[in-house]
């Protein structure tokens, strides 16, 4: 498998963390066109069929870092579960849900529940 270059990685980082490509472009000083050929030749040379794919391939976080209960609430969320039904599901409230994710998504480097989805 080949390694992406140093601009494919760049640009499939900017895409994991939930950016459209027009933002990327104008965020890297590229033409959007030259931003998809970089999407595109990042996900032929890791093997990915679509873009979310691509995403998956790259976005391997360490969940590792992450508490028991953070783990738990981090699959609820993938899963697709709002704050309110995981917090009545742990016995806790929506907003200790909320600002578990606030610290998930800090640890895992996502900045959102599409980012958390995404990870593999």
């Amino acid at each position: 498998m080949n390694q992406l270059t140093p601009r494919e990685a760049q640009v499939v980082e900017q895409l994991r963390r939930g950016m459209p490509l027009k933002v990327i472009a104008i965020e890297l000083g590229l033409h959007p066109s030259t931003v998809s050929m970089h999407v595109g030749s990042a996900a032929r040379k890791l093997g990915a069929c679509s873009r979310v794919a691509l995403v998956r391939v790259e976005a391997e976080p360490d969940f590792s870092v992450l508490t028991p209960s953070e783990r738990e609430v981090a699959k609820l969320a993938r899963e697709g579960l709002s704050n309110a039904a995981i917090a009545e599901l742990r016995g806790t409230s929506p907003r200790t849900v909320a600002n578990q994710l606030a610290r998930i998504y800090r640890k895992l480097g996502c900045g959102s529940r599409v980012g958390l989805a995404l990870a593999s």
